[in-house]
């Protein structure tokens, strides 16, 4: 059942779908080539190299075992076993948790992070676990 709680959702191929209350959107950074030729004043500049930093999503509710599946990926990532990249749609919902405000594409995007969430008696929200990835690119969609 949606909820106000649930503003973001990361949807990767093969997955369960995965609510979290916070979540942490990679920036692009473009670093552009220059070139100054003979003695002109100015450097020409041109397309360069970009790079996105990680997606974070934090106290993430473990729906369908998600959890599970995702902390078996990471271990099989980083252990090279397997090499497979994630693709997905990460969708800001909005107040009522019910339509998608804004739809990001998530390209080839590699685990970086997987925490599962410290459980104490105190809390009223489940949430069990953070998960982090550093896409290839990302576009608005």
């Amino acid at each position: 059942m949606p909820s106000s709680d649930n503003r973001f959702i990361l949807e990767l191929d093969g997955f369960p779908a995965i609510a979290a209350l916070d979540a942490t959107l990679p920036s692009k950074a473009h670093t552009p080539f220059e070139h100054q030729p003979g003695n002109q004043a100015m450097p020409d500049l041109g397309r360069g190299n970009f790079k996105c930093d990680d997606l974070t999503l934090k106290h993430a509710h473990n729906v369908g075992g998600v959890d599970d599946s995702l902390a078996r990926y990471f271990d099989l990532y980083t252990e090279g076993i397997i090499t497979d990249k994630l693709n997905g749609r990460f969708m800001v919902m909005d107040e009522s948790g019910l339509v998608p405000v804004k739809t990001y594409d998530i390209i080839d995007a590699v685990p970086t992070m997987f925490k599962p969430e410290q459980h104490t008696g105190t809390g009223t929200n489940v949430s069990s676990f953070s998960f982090g990835m550093r896409p290839t690119n990302f576009r608005l969609i």
